[in-house]
């Protein structure tokens, strides 16, 4: 990619027209002499690009016979799966499929039934999927069609990519045949046409040989990061060629003159259309330079003048430029750059898909903090010149932003081809970035834009990369390409966030509210207490799960308010159970790390506890163990006060965090919450005895146990059995209304 493209480049006309009226007179003198030597040689490499082009048209032909070739094997093997399959239809097994599979040579053969499950396969992990709406195999069974060859996917059990066919049987059922994307790769380099270049540039002494297809784009070159440029009118070129005849020109490269034959092809495949042969005018140049000097020694003096004048206001010019286009911290193109560059690329037409893919430094803001924006400079410096060795792969990068960058490729010739890259670009930052001797690790995220002829708008480009970046924020992944369910995602948490918001302030509890599961006394089996659950119900989309719309508060900052709304109604509900005469009931309500962390957090529990009229030892506050990492010493304070006060402490899901029974000995608590993960696997012996533990080291450390997700009666069974305090499931009661709950209170 050219970086200038699409910017306003410099007016060189007040540089070049005093240097052609300057050459006019030597060009005159020396035409005559300098047109005989070049036409001669000229005809010459003419008439060998044509050869050479005829030669291997033919060649070229063959990469495009590559692909119907495989879809032709893949036909032939589908068939004979499904004729075996027939055949031995009331002895279908996996192991039959694996013979099948092993002696057609392919990688995966599944038989679905009728109503479009994977009955068997040769893969047994694959057994039980089923087809769903909108899946290839659900269009293809739709069609009309009784057999069908796809290209390449990624298959969405396990992820890997496959070239599948298909074949309709006739009760309905269905076979499938899959070879694996790589073999199929292997077989197709065969046909490359890369492979056919290299071919014809060992039996040339061309500089390059290109493939060009019919908008004169470079299809396929004999040397890496080749960009076409034509330096003549395009029609004349089109003119000659849909004439069928060769067009011929000149043009000034940085290592020297070079002669291009653009000759045309008469293919089968509608998208080569001719062959571009260059040569080096080295030879010619030697020709014609002895009659240069001439002109040269009276023109030195006149030109040595002009170019310095020339040069001053050519690096004013260029300081200008600079400025507005390029970043002066890594003397990259900026921001604007990108924006001029994509938005012509957009103007001009997109004929083939790009990539934009924006990283961005997820823990820049903590290094700043941490070692200083001097240093947070050198980090910049230090991950552009790791990220310009991408160059090499067709990417051209961009400083886009304080802590983002983008690299941009023109042409992807594949998804699959993308993704190896965005993978080489993960892995090396898995290792430390040396900055001014020392070693640091950054943490970075890609959102990546595949740009089509769809894309009309650069700001709606750059909109999509940063809704990726925000998509992948707290995933566990290097980097995501766009696509529009992440702007619908984006959206929907708009409308979440502002639904909530504006229940919090309206104290709409039909939109935002509390319900009640019980938690169960082992000896007597009465209810000792209930934990408060948050629900949502939104007015766009119904019911939200508390995963969602909670994570959605944190990310907003809404959390606090959230949070406090939340206490309020149940505290308002203890204070109808205290008024019912339930004076014994106890209240646990969840409690968010980013809640507990306020300055005011303890004060603001006991005033509005105060203000409810609730005493303090009918409310539980349960917190979760992953909040305690980094804030230990903070944390634990803060619950001293609030035990004091006689409020009971509770520690969430134990078992899935951070904790250690050491540290529970520090940790002012009263109860320990054992994670339905361990409840669930109670049938497991080993898991049993872990359980068991669990509940054994809380009791001698003096802490209730409370064990979650109880569902069945061998596991209440193995619970009481092992003196487990309290247990809440299923088993007894899902969450309910407040109402409900004080119903079942009086045993109705």
């Amino acid at each position: 990619m050219t970086k200038n493209k699409g910017l306003e480049n410099l007016d060189l006309k007040i540089y070049i027209i005093p240097l052609l009226l300057i050459s006019g007179f030597f060009f005159v003198s020396g035409s005559f002499v300098l047109s005989t030597v070049r036409n001669h040689y000229y005809d010459q490499k003419n008439e060998e690009a044509v050869k050479l082009a005829k030669s291997y048209a033919h060649s070229i032909s063959k990469f495009t016979e590559g692909e119907e070739i495989v879809n032709s094997l893949l036909e032939d093997k589908i068939r004979i799966a499904a004729s075996s399959v027939q055949y031995f239809e009331d002895e279908l097994s996996n192991e039959m499929l694996r013979s099948l599979a092993g002696t057609l040579d392919v990688d995966e053969v599944d038989f679905y039934n009728e109503t479009g499950y994977l009955e068997f396969s040769n893969l047994e992990n694959l057994i039980g999927w089923e087809i769903y709406p909108g899946h290839s195999i659900d269009l293809f069974l739709k069609s009309g069609e009784e057999i069908l060859v796809e290209d390449i996917r990624q298959d969405v059990i396990t992820g890997d990519y496959y070239k599948y066919g298909y074949l309709k049987l006739g009760n309905g059922s269905l076979i499938q045949v899959g070879i694996r994307a790589n073999t199929v790769y292997d077989f197709l380099e065969r046909f490359s046409v890369e492979t056919l270049l290299d071919e014809m540039k060992g039996n040339a002494d061309a500089l390059h040989i290109d493939i060009l297809g019919t908008d004169l784009e470079v299809i396929a070159t004999t040397e890496q990061d080749r960009v076409m440029t034509i330096y003549q009118d395009e029609s004349e070129i089109w003119a000659a060629l849909n004439d069928n005849r060769d067009y011929s020109y000149i043009y000034n490269a940085e290592e020297g003159a070079h002669y291009d034959v653009i000759v045309p092809l008469k293919m089968d495949d509608e998208e080569v259309y001719a062959l571009s042969v260059g040569y080096s005018l080295e030879e010619t140049t030697k020709s014609v330079k002895s009659v240069s000097l001439f002109g040269l020694g009276a023109l030195g003096f006149i030109y040595a003048s002009i170019l310095y004048n020339m040069h001053a206001t050519y690096r004013k010019s260029r300081r200008l430029h600079q400025t507005a286009y390029y970043d002066e911290l890594t003397e990259l193109p900026n921001k604007v750059h990108l924006e001029h560059f994509i938005a012509s690329e957009i103007s001009s037409g997109i004929h083939n898909r790009s990539a934009l893919m924006m990283i961005n430094i997820q823990n820049f803001k903590q290094i700043n903090l941490t070692y200083g924006y001097i240093f947070g400079d050198l980090v910049i410096r230090a991950m552009a010149n790791k990220l310009q060795s991408f160059e090499k792969d067709g990417f051209t990068l961009f400083r886009f932003s304080v802590d983002r960058f983008v690299l941009y490729r023109e042409s992807v010739p594949s998804e699959v081809e993308l993704l190896i890259c965005l993978e080489k670009i993960a892995e090396a930052f898995e290792e430390p970035l040396n900055v001014d001797g020392a070693q640091l690790y950054l943490s970075i995220k890609s959102g990546v834009v595949m740009i089509d002829d769809g894309y009309m708008d650069v700001n709606r480009i750059f909109k999509d990369a940063s809704v990726a970046l925000e998509e992948i924020r707290n995933r566990d992944v290097s980097y995501i390409l766009f696509d529009e369910k992440m702007f619908q995602n984006i959206q929907r948490e708009d409308v979440i966030v502002k639904e909530m918001r504006a229940a919090v302030e309206a104290k709409n509890t039909a939109c935002l509210y509390l319900e009640y599961q019980p938690v169960i006394e082992t000896g007597s089996d009465r209810i000792a207490g209930f934990e408060a659950l948050a629900r949502m119900n939104s007015q766009t989309y119904g019911r939200v799960s508390p995963l969602e719309f909670i994570e959605a508060a944190e990310k907003n900052m809404l959390i606090s308010a959230l949070g406090s709304f939340f206490l309020d109604q149940a505290l308002e509900f203890i204070k109808g159970l205290e008024d019912d005469g339930q004076k014994e009931i106890k209240v646990a309500v969840n409690i968010s790390g980013i809640q507990l962390i306020q300055k005011d957090f303890t004060s603001s529990v006991l005033s509005r506890m105060k203000d409810h009229q609730v005493r303090p030892e009918q409310l539980e506050l349960e917190i979760t163990e992953s909040i305690l990492l980094d804030n230990f010493d903070m944390i634990n304070s803060k619950l001293k006060i609030l035990s004091d006060a006689g409020i009971h402490i509770a520690l969430d899901d134990f078992g899935t965090g951070y904790s250690s029974f050491v540290r529970l000995q520090e940790l002012h608590i009263d109860t320990l919450k054992i994670d339905r993960h361990f409840i669930g696997k109670l049938v497991n012996s080993s898991h049993d005895a872990i359980t068991g533990d669990i509940i054994r080291m809380a009791h001698s450390y003096g802490l209730k146990v409370v064990a979650e997700g109880v569902e069945n009666e061998l596991q209440k069974e193995y619970l009481v059995n092992h003196d487990c305090d309290y247990l809440q499931g299923y088993l007894y009661s899902p969450s309910v209304s407040g109402e409900k709950a004080k119903k079942m209170l009086k045993g109705k």
